[in-house]
């Protein structure tokens, strides 16, 4: 009976399978995914450790990505416009925690990096 549900789930492109939403596969996408992730871990690290500008930075990183996620796979009139947005602030993000010497900003910066790469308009066939 299980197969059944499972079965009936997967018919018309059901939300239980992200295969009718190929976009999210692309390695813009999955990049933005880390980014955000990893972002909001670094900002509540940071939060933690007083270090309130650089927490602020990641935590708005980890938004711009969380938008430029939705704007993307939503096919948004301004998903240029949100892209390069969040290319420039990954980049000063990564900047920023680059400067930190604790390791989660270590990563955050690599991450954040490759993200910023990724969405350049420059780096990107939007």
């Amino acid at each position: 009976m299980q197969n059944k549900e499972n079965n009936k789930g997967n018919e018309k492109g059901c939300c239980s399978s992200h295969a009718s939403f190929p976009q999210t596969d692309s390695k813009e996408m999955q990049q933005m995914m880390e980014c955000m992730s990893v972002c909001a871990a670094c900002a509540k690290k940071c939060v933690d450790e007083g270090q309130k500008k650089t927490a602020a930075l990641c935590a708005e990183c980890a938004d711009i990505c969380s938008l430029a996620i939705k704007a993307k796979s939503s096919q948004s009139e301004f998903q240029h416009q949100i892209m390069d947005l969040c290319a420039k602030i990954c980049k000063r993000c990564a900047e920023e925690c680059k400067k930190m010497k604790v390791d989660h900003c270590q990563e955050c910066a690599e991450v954040c990096m490759r993200c910023s790469e990724s969405c350049s308009p420059a780096h990107s066939s939007h």
